[in-house]
């Protein structure tokens, strides 16, 4: 028998990448965590899943929604097989230290996947303060827009590109390592 794959959706909205998976392949998914900010989609997208997990996978898989605020979420370390994370990188405050906590959460047992699609364009760090107290039309934060060149490279270090480009608007797919035990 396959071992079931933990799913975390990171800044999951309604949740459209696990309903998906749910949808397509229920009997492959064993957990599903969602984090996200205490909002309406959110807790849209919970409802959504739980009734679905009831239906389609049975009482054995696991639901978790965790909400994030203004400061860093922990997540549970060697926990998930796959990391869904799109649109999101480009609005966090610190993309670096989020991108290590989704490392650490990787499990050990599974394929260690994470799919990601930082969006926004790169500016250094001379340009930042101007563009966070002038351009309030931007939706991404102009400290995610200066920490993204090293938060690529950091997913180039730690893992192996197995599909999409380094282009601004490309979704790319992550085999990463597991952190080296000290």
């Amino acid at each position: 028998m396959t071992r079931r794959m933990n799913l975390l959706e990171y800044g999951s909205g309604i949740a459209p990448f696990s309903d998906y998976l749910l949808k397509h392949c229920p009997q492959n998914v064993g957990g599903v965590t969602i984090v996200d900010i205490p909002a309406e989609h959110f807790y849209f997208g919970l409802w959504r899943l739980r009734y679905k997990m009831d239906v389609l996978v049975g009482t054995d898989a696991s639901l978790k929604g965790i909400e994030v605020g203004a400061g860093s979420t922990i997540l549970p370390e060697n926990t998930f097989d796959l990391v869904v994370m799109i649109t999101v990188f480009e609005h966090l405050p610190n993309p670096i230290a989020t991108a290590k906590n989704l490392f650490a959460s990787l499990s050990n047992r599974g394929p260690g996947m994470i799919y990601e699609d930082f969006g926004a364009t790169e500016i250094d760090s001379s340009e930042s303060s101007i563009i966070v107290q002038r351009d309030t039309s931007d939706p991404n934060l102009g400290a995610a827009r200066v920490e993204r060149k090293a938060t690529l490279r950091l997913f180039q270090d730690r893992c192996t590109l197995v599909d999409g480009d380094m282009g601004v608007m490309s979704k790319r797919l992550w085999k990463c390592r597991q952190a080296e035990t000290a």
